[in-house]
């Protein structure tokens, strides 16, 4: 067992590390006795020795303590690149403090601080963490401002991306706090290879419970964390570039009209239309932020040709087993990238096609393919339109009617944004196969007998 003292402290997030090692945290096994690990980092203490300090923190109740540790690494040593990486991943977590106390009135506005109550007492652990979280002003009343604070998470993963495109070549050992990632642990150190097996002897060679708590981390690793964070960044990208403004005076309306609609009161037309009035009337709603992130897109869609082109090529290497093996043993990344059948080659080729004629000049994919019942689809689709001139307003592009599947009818816009620019977009989502089910038929209104 080894003992550490716990001074002046820290770890990396758990959800930094889960991007970075892919394994989750299982907070709910069996307890196997009194377990304690104290961890020391002090001033004095050499570089590296507080880098290892800090990735023995890895936990979800410890990660906010990790850019204290990583910044006492980088003043003595800047160019420590574990530090560098760590911080960087830290960053979009680190955005969160005191969030907890910063949401109570949201919460409290709108009727649910018996909820906020119950989540803070009774479903979060007394922690360090539950600490960090709840060390905050009171200070978020809309969903507007939930969207700021998420605007620079955005932002912080955009740098932790930026940060991996600048240094392609991290060549790094990863350490895997025993008590987070025992699982996957227990599992390597169960990798054996017998050395000799006969009447007189049996020899066997087993990963040990340090080799087995660490995980290398090369340029193919960089390539595919980029291109988690790309997600990440796109998702957020589309989630917060349109404000929620007046959000929070709005969902009762739209609640009670959803529930009118389950009860049989009105059809999926109807609901519709009484959405779209309170949209349409909700000051604000739907406008493009001034710190929206389109302009990224381009750039993301570069990178991640770039990464198929790779994968591609080097197969052979990143996935020598095949779907679901153990590919790249003792690296983050050990299942690899696989590629392997026609279908999905030809898929991949078809994807670098279009992302190639997306990416010309002129930004126009001539895109051709077949449906699912077997219908020709034909369009030219310009797919970074958003990212040269994003719509201002995201109701102007939102259909007028929908059908009883909730397909649209008669868009306002029938270039989507510009996304369409022969303007077939209405001709290509419609559905002619719509076949309401029986929680979307309008029941009539039944009068008195005569």
């Amino acid at each position: 067992m080894k003992l550490v003292r716990f001074n002046k402290i820290a770890g990396a997030a758990a959800a930094a590390l889960a991007v970075v090692s892919l394994v989750a945290c299982d907070q709910n096994k069996k307890s196997q006795g009194p377990r304690k690990v104290v961890i020391t980092a002090e001033q004095q203490m050499e570089a590296e020795e507080l880098a290892q300090a800090g990735e023995q923190l890895i936990s979800p109740t410890t990660f906010h303590l990790a850019d204290k540790v990583f910044a006492m690494v980088l003043e003595k040593d800047p160019r420590n690149k574990k530090a560098q990486m760590y911080r960087a991943a830290l960053k979009q977590f680190i955005i969160f403090k005191g969030v907890l106390a910063r949401v109570r009135p949201l919460y409290v506005e709108h009727g649910h601080e018996v909820e906020y109550t119950r989540i803070v007492r009774q479903e979060l652990r007394e922690s360090p963490v539950k600490h960090w979280l709840l060390d905050g002003k009171e200070d978020i009343k809309t969903y507007e401002q939930i969207q700021d604070l998420m605007v620079q998470a955005r932002g912080a993963a955009e740098d932790f991306r930026k940060y991996l495109l600048a240094n392609p070549d991290l060549d790094l050992t990863i350490y895997m706090n025993e008590f987070v990632f025992q699982s996957t642990i227990d599992q390597t150190k169960r990798d054996c290879q017998v050395l000799e097996n006969t009447d007189s002897a049996v020899i066997v060679e087993c990963d040990d419970k340090v080799n087995a708590a660490r995980r290398k981390m090369n340029s193919a690793d960089v390539i595919m964390l980029r291109q988690a964070l790309a997600g990440q960044v796109l998702y957020m990208t589309f989630l917060n570039s349109y404000s929620l403004a007046g959000l929070e005076d709005v969902l009762k309306p739209l609640e009670d009209i959803a529930k009118r609609k389950e009860a049989f009161e009105i059809s999926g037309a109807q609901e519709w239309k009484e959405q779209l009035k309170i949209f349409d009337t909700t000051k604000g709603l739907g406008k493009l932020r001034k710190d929206h992130s389109f302009a990224l897109l381009p750039a993301i869609g570069a990178d991640f040709r770039g990464a198929v082109e790779w994968a591609l090529k080097f197969q052979s290497e990143l996935c020598p087993k095949g779907e679901g093996a153990v590919n790249r043993k003792g690296f983050v990344f050990e299942q690899g990238v696989c590629i392997q059948n026609d279908k999905e080659q030809g898929d991949a080729r078809k994807i670098l096609a279009y992302l190639t004629q997306a990416l010309s000049t002129q930004g126009i994919v001539e895109y051709n393919e077949t449906d699912d019942n077997g219908k020709n689809v034909r369009a030219r689709v310009k797919a970074f339109a958003w990212a040269q001139s994003p719509v201002q307003d995201l109701r102007s592009i939102l259909p007028n009617e929908v059908d009883e599947c909730g397909n649209g009818k008669k868009w306002r816009d029938i270039t989507f944004g510009g996304i369409f620019p022969d303007g077939d977009f209405e001709k290509l989502s419609s559905d002619d196969e719509c076949r309401p089910n029986a929680n979307s038929i309008e029941i009539p209104n039944q009068g008195p007998e005569l």
